[in-house]
């Protein structure tokens, strides 16, 4: 592994589906030099047109996940689409169970992200193979899960490890405050982004972004 000399990547986690919210929030990263944003956008509700109008003046910073059951929402989806994020986020039984998101993504020239979120600390093995199954089907593969104890950042480090030539196709995270030390690294294994929070939203799941930061400049100060 080695220090890398030009400004690393790094993405901030949403949880708020508050259109008012998560536009106060991106203008803040904006001029904090955070690089993208993952928003959750619920392909209902009263609340969709505004956060299409988010959309569309971030949209080259987003990674959008919309949230939806069932086909109702695929107009909305369709617009969420045409608006060009910078990457269209599905779960990957998403993609099983709607196809047709993929002609919608390839029409519309968006880069796809298939994600894994598991409820537990799988196997090295078991992320390799999941891992090596959704890359098969999309342009970048995010996977997350709780680290239960700080051996599971050993983990990450094995998963790219096996799969080197990918290692810029994949964000491999373990979640939680165990799991900081991988998060961390991940630029440094080749990731092509971190994946933090944010000082309006206290989730624990992710280090916060200001940490990276730092991290980073204090790493490539000492290199100079």
């Amino acid at each position: 592994m080695t220090v890398m000399s030009e400004r690393i990547r790094i993405c901030v986690s949403l949880e708020s589906e508050s259109p008012w919210l998560v536009n106060k929030i991106l203008q803040n990263l904006v001029e904090k030099g955070v690089d993208l944003a993952e928003v959750k956008i619920p392909i209902s509700g009263e609340k969709i047109g505004n956060l299409e109008r988010v959309i569309g003046n971030y949209s080259s910073k987003l990674i959008v996940k919309p949230v939806f059951e069932n086909r109702h929402g695929f107009p909305v989806l369709k617009r969420v689409v045409e608006q060009r994020p910078f990457y269209l986020e599905l779960d990957i039984d998403v993609t099983r169970r709607f196809p047709e998101i993929l002609d919608l993504v390839i029409e519309n020239d968006v880069f796809l992200m298939v994600s894994i979120d598991y409820g537990h600390s799988p196997s090295v093995d078991e992320l390799v193979h999941d891992v090596i199954r959704a890359l098969n089907q999309s342009d970048l593969v995010k996977v997350t899960f709780p680290a239960e104890n700080y051996e599971d950042n050993l983990k990450v480090l094995e998963v790219y490890k096996s799969l080197r030539e990918d290692s810029n196709r994949m964000v491999i995270v373990a979640k939680n405050e165990k799991g900081y030390l991988s998060q961390l690294l991940l630029p440094l294994l080749g990731a092509p982004f971190t994946v933090a929070s944010t000082d309006e939203e206290k989730n624990s799941s992710y280090i916060n972004y200001r940490a990276i930061q730092v991290f980073y400049g204090i790493l490539n100060s000492l290199k100079s």
